[in-house]
């Protein structure tokens, strides 16, 4: 990162890529959602199975393109592959292990993804 305005723009495609996979994510998850909401009966009166599985899906995506797009921009100048790869899967892991144990309490999330995550 060379100045101020380089970091700016590097964020700022990050959060764009980032939103574009999460509304694209949500809307087929919001459509599987639905349409399975159609096969069996609702889950809940407020939320709708096609939000619910829209979210999901839309967080999902968002967490691997945005893991993924960090560690490219962490790792732009390393020429060195497998250690890129290394931290994809890294990143990933301890992005999921967080996402999984969201309904729990902070020290298990903490634990999950240091676990998980290396």
């Amino acid at each position: 990162i060379k100045d101020w305005k380089d970091a700016l723009n590097r964020v700022q495609m990050v959060l764009t890529a980032t939103i574009k996979q999460f509304s694209s994510a949500f809307i087929t998850g919001y459509c599987l959602g639905s349409f399975w909401s159609i096969i069996s009966p609702p889950v809940s009166i407020l939320m709708n199975r096609g939000a619910v599985w829209g979210l999901d899906f839309g967080f999902l995506a968002a967490m691997f393109n945005g893991g993924n797009m960090v560690v490219d921009l962490f790792f732009s100048q390393t020429k060195d592959q497998q250690k890129v790869q290394l931290w994809h899967v890294v990143l990933r892991n301890f992005l999921l292990a967080i996402y999984f144990a969201r309904n729990k309490t902070i020290p298990r999330m903490i634990r999950s993804a240091v676990m998980y995550g290396g």
